[in-house]
């Protein structure tokens, strides 16, 4: 149980389980716990972590020492490992290669179905010898620790009943000396038993050649050929797989290029007569450039892939780029077969490395109300409106490109502004395009590791604060009011239970508690008031409530009864209104409020704003000025302002119809609506402006007595 109604009862429940096949489950209630096959089990002793399924044993050195993974068998196969961590710095003139040295390693979970060990440590210096004054009695100077460590490191392995796999996330954060770290190479190496004459398998792919090739084999778009899906490896020899662009991938017999394809699958089936190994890489393609790495005695699984045989070898120059206090995040699957695991199965575990399975309903989702999300975007009402914005929507969101490391899925509305995750989140629920759901990992994997500040000796009190958006998402201090947001970190945990989402979303929640809630700034007060009301809701802490109540005696101070409106500056003090765009934010902060407290003053100031908007900012049926200022609105050909639907507007309508039952709240979302499907009327729809949206669209569907 992870979290509960205010009544005590529970809202979400995280369930376990092994799919051993695909298909639809069901969560019941009743009936008795059954043992699954292939249980679990954990043994702890002073030197050691060991963890075992009937099928693969997995050890973890307990205590201070080198490397994260000690060894992973199958059966009595032979033992591949130990693993390492290595990262090469870019320095000018020469380079440096720092491993990891493990503090501890604990069981975080430990279930039948399911074993999960954390593993923390540091990055330090190859070749500095001893530890970084970690239980010493002596720790180095802080000068010279400084220089002989990268930062800490943090990794997760998990161990699943009855299946011979063991999956692997780990993340890096820089605490070096360099602003902005220039890194040659980031990998989890693998010691493999010396598996000369194996048989390699990695994925599609079409021939490709060495020197220039103006044909197909340099883009990708020739036929894949069975013959490099079964690559023989001698010794000394080493095969990869690099994705080296967004749009090309390659594979290389040492420094020879032999095969190409547009978006690499990322894994690899090794084949040798005693054992066998599939290591794969989540969003290989996607989060370019990556590389696998296979030697008979090594695997590498590589973020940034070096080839030190090769003088002109575009990877020996740095491309992966980590801001200090930015952490990275790589995660992986290794699955020990017995040598003799055919293709399909190796792409079906790939399959679930990339997008692990989930029991979710979207049903459950709509009609419980763990969400504010809007009906089904296949619902027979809402035909005129799936045609009309989902595109629109789409792309601002799924259809932007992903564009390697730093930029993947981030568009200029850069560091989760304005809860794109979240939005998201929601687009998967109300359309049920699994693009969805993943553009919503993609987003909360980068915002919790690039955009939230992990360390800053000069600022510690930013620490757990997110970047304000600028270059490279790190360039500039914490972010203020409608910049934090704990809905898409919050979202994750309860979805996956993520520990490290749940600790994010904590950080940025006690950096609200500190902020200014008399700013005269609509939005500065409704888009906090809205984000607070969600975490107080989840933990009931005080300290939140009593925030919420300091935001609402804002709100109710800067809103003038006799006019409806917030009156604020937008752009010159001449004229004071409000900003529609930036009202509906208020009004979501409000709405939050009064869904969790009831408070008639929340209902009330909800409505003053409705009709301030028609009676200040209304020009035309559905139509709404940018601002209270003449010059910043324009005037179109006609001499009247520049105006354009307000889809938020729609919601705050629609909300108080289905509070207050008021037939003319419901005409007033009618109106907006009607604005939005003018096909004469370019739709003004994106990611950043759906944040009412559902409650507009639930009152019009239940107009049409329609279950919602």
């Amino acid at each position: 149980m992870i979290s509960r109604w205010r009544d005590g009862s529970i809202r979400w429940l995280l369930c376990s389980f092994v799919a051993p096949v695909k298909g639809r489950y069901w969560l019941t209630r009743g009936g008795e716990a059954v043992a699954p096959a292939g249980a679990v089990t954990v043994d702890e002793c002073a030197e050691a972590i060991e963890l075992r399924n009937g099928v693969v044993s997995v050890r973890v050195g307990r205590g201070p020492g080198s490397g994260v993974i000690e060894s992973i068998q199958r059966g009595d196969g032979p033992g591949l490992g130990p693993m390492d961590l290595s990262i090469k710095l870019n320095r000018v003139g020469w380079r440096d290669q720092f491993t990891a040295e493990r503090c501890e390693a604990v069981v975080e979970e430990a279930s039948a179905v399911c074993a999960i060990v954390r593993i923390e440590g540091e990055m330090v210096l190859r070749g500095s010898g001893g530890h970084l004054g970690h239980g010493s009695d002596a720790p180095m100077a802080a000068a010279e620790r400084a220089l002989k460590r990268f930062g800490p490191f943090r990794m997760r392995l998990q161990v699943w009943a009855g299946l011979p796999q063991v999956l692997v996330e780990w993340r890096l954060i820089n605490e070096s000396d360099q602003s902005m770290a220039m890194l040659l190479d980031w990998s989890a190496q693998l010691r493999l038993p010396d598996l000369e004459e194996s048989v390699l398998d990695f994925g599609p792919m079409a021939k490709g050649q060495d020197g220039w090739d103006p044909g197909e084999a340099a883009t990708g778009e020739g036929d894949a050929t069975e013959e490099l899906r079964a690559v023989p490896l001698y010794r000394d020899a080493e095969w990869s797989v690099r994705q080296e662009r967004e749009d090309q991938a390659r594979l290389y017999h040492n420094i020879a290029w032999t095969g190409t394809v547009k978006h690499a699958a990322g894994f690899v089936n090794l084949r040798h007569a005693s054992v066998g190994l599939v290591g794969a890489m989540r969003w290989f393609a996607e989060e370019f450039p990556k590389g696998i790495v296979v030697k008979p005695e090594l695997l590498s699984l590589a973020v940034m892939p070096e080839a030190e045989g090769a003088l002109s070898w575009t990877h020996d120059r740095p491309h992966v780029r980590i801001g200090r206090g930015e952490g990275k995040r790589s995660t992986f699957g290794l699955l020990v077969h017995d040598g003799q695991l055919d293709a399909a199965e190796a792409e079906r575990f790939n399959g679930c490395v990339q997008d692990p399975p989930r029991l979710f309903d979207r049903d459950w989702f709509v009609d419980s109300g763990v969400f504010e999300v809007a009906p089904r975007r296949d619902h027979p009402w809402l035909t005129d409106w799936d045609r009309k914005v989902t595109g629109v929507i789409a792309s601002t969101g799924i259809d932007v490109e992903r564009r390697g490391h730093r930029e993947y899925w981030d568009t200029h509305w850069m560091n989760d502004y304005r809860t794109r995750s979240h939005q998201g989140l929601r687009q998967f629920v109300e359309t049920g395009d699994v693009r969805w759901l993943r553009y919503f990992e993609a987003v909360i994997t980068h915002h919790r590791d690039v955009d939230i500040i992990h360390y800053c000796p000069e600022h510690p009190e930013w620490v757990g604060h997110a970047h304000t958006s600028g270059e490279d998402h790190t360039s500039r201090g914490p972010n203020e009011n409608v910049g934090t947001n704990t809905d898409g970190l919050l979202d994750h945990y309860l979805l996956t239970g993520d520990p490290d989402s749940l600790e994010a979303a904590q950080g940025l929640a006690e950096h609200l508690l500190n902020l200014n809630p008399w700013e005269r700034c609509s939005r500065c007060v409704g888009w906090p008031l809205g984000q607070i009301a969600r975490w107080y809701d989840q933990t009931g802490d005080a300290r939140f409530k009593s925030r919420l109540d300091d935001l609402l005696d804002a709100a109710h101070a800067y809103i003038e009864p006799r006019r409806g409106v917030f009156s604020e500056i937008h752009g010159v003090w001449n004229y004071r209104g409000t900003v529609p765009f930036m009202t509906d934010y208020l009004a979501y902060g409000l709405i939050r409020y009064h869904r969790l407290t009831h408070d008639e003053r929340a209902l009330r100031l909800l409505r003053m704003l409705l009709d301030g908007l028609w009676a200040e900012s209304r020009v035309k049926p559905g139509m709404f000025v940018y601002s209270p200022s003449p010059e910043t609105n324009g005037v179109m050909e006609d001499g009247t302002p520049t105006a354009q639907p307000a889809v938020d507007t729609m919601g705050l309508a629609g909300y108080l119809y289905l509070t207050t039952g008021d037939a003319a709240c419901l005409a007033r979302a009618r109106e907006s609506y009607e604005a939005v499907m003018d096909d004469a009327v370019e739709t003004p729809v994106s990611m950043d402006h759906m944040t009412m949206v559902c409650w507009g669209l639930r009152a019009l569907v239940a107009d049409q007595n329609e279950p919602a």
